[in-house]
């Protein structure tokens, strides 16, 4: 293990499985091809069992000498079965069809029968943000788009994205757009030749 970059020798020094790891690569000509020829062994021989667990140990050997030989970032990756990728995505469009009914991540983790972790971590790996964040940031996609498309007011816009609090909009959406939602809707006008 001493020819192991600090990296791999983590992984196989977790003899108790406590961390997950993820490292996503493709598989090399070789490897394909070793794969293919130990799914095409029919035969259960002393002598082919040998042979597959030396193929099996080949392509072991290829796959950490890329590793290792790799500066790879490891990360810690919550495995997520079909189901709950599933649920997450159902979840995420839900968040944006329904931005004014949307209350909390326990409700929402709930209403897709998994748990909040679950749900958390879902959206971690897929959108690379919190649930509360991904709620925030489509309420205010959606508020960009009403102030560019409609006259409707900044109440009656926080009523349809579910923020009533008419200074908590500005605030937000000036943090994320850099203007305030009339000087955006203003600067919108001007440059479409509205004035």
């Amino acid at each position: 293990m001493d020819s192991f970059n600090e990296d791999t020798r983590s992984i196989f020094s977790d003899t108790n499985g406590e961390n997950s790891f993820y490292n996503e690569s493709r598989f090399s000509i070789r490897t394909l091809n070793l794969i293919q020829r130990i799914i095409a062994k029919k035969s259960s021989s002393f002598t082919d069992a040998l042979l597959i667990e030396s193929k099996l140990n080949e392509i072991l050997y290829n796959r950490l000498t890329l590793f290792s030989n790799k500066k790879v970032h490891l990360r810690k990756e919550y495995a997520l079965q079909s189901h709950q990728k599933e649920a997450v995505m159902k979840a995420s469009q839900f968040i944006v069809d329904h931005l004014d009914t949307y209350e909390n991540v326990s409700k929402l983790a709930e209403n897709f029968g998994i748990n909040a972790v679950t749900l958390q971590n879902g959206f971690k790996k897929f959108f690379n943000k919190t649930v509360n964040e991904f709620v925030i940031l489509a309420r205010l996609e959606k508020a960009r788009r009403l102030f560019e498309a409609t006259d409707m007011t900044i109440g009656e816009i926080g009523f349809d994205i579910g923020i009533t609090s008419k200074s908590y909009i500005s605030k937000v959406f000036k943090a994320r757009y850099g203007l305030t939602p009339r000087d955006y809707r203003n600067s919108r006008i001007k440059t479409l030749g509205f004035y």
